[in-house]
């Protein structure tokens, strides 16, 4: 069964999330240890989605600079496959829209980009280079974010207790 739940880096999303991060940004794709702890953790929401008992993957969400960033979306090897980096990137999309936000950020490898398009980013901004490789900001709009259904996401028509019947 998948699960997913969102954890304060002090209330328990820190080890797991660092133990996540440190498989796959480090030891998979050799970033150094100053490149995957930028010292934002401690701000940030933590996305974190379960295959059955165990951890599978993990992604951060925080509000910098007046708008929300999206970030650090890893899984482990081998629980790829299935949908579980959608599954966290949504789950943070639905987060930050239900606090009333307008828009979400997320920058990512080009290699990585069809996972943002599938939930409605657009690319918005010069492609950077980071870690040697290149790096696209995409922004997402709430009226733009694809639910799984193919429907856009629309907080507005949202049952009120006084539709429920």
């Amino acid at each position: 069964m998948i699960k997913g739940t969102f954890l304060c880096w002090e209330n328990g999303a820190g080890e797991p999330a660092a133990n996540i991060r440190r498989a796959v940004f480090e030891q998979e794709l050799g970033w150094s240890r100053e490149e995957n702890e930028d010292g934002l953790d401690e701000f940030a929401m933590h996305a974190i989605v379960y295959d059955g008992n165990e951890i599978a993957g993990a992604g951060r969400v925080a509000y910098l600079d007046g708008k929300y960033e999206i970030a650090r979306i890893c899984v482990l090897p081998q629980y790829r496959r299935k949908q579980y980096a959608d599954f966290l990137l949504r789950m943070m999309c639905d987060r930050v829209f239900c606090v009333g936000a307008q828009t979400v950020w997320f920058t990512l490898p080009m290699r990585c980009k069809g996972l943002a398009e599938n939930v409605g980013f657009e690319a918005a901004g010069e492609i950077e280079t980071r870690h040697g490789e290149a790096y696209q900001p995409m922004k997402l709009e709430v009226s733009k974010f694809h639910m799984q259904c193919g429907h856009a996401y629309c907080p507005a028509a949202a049952p009120t207790p006084q539709d429920v019947h």
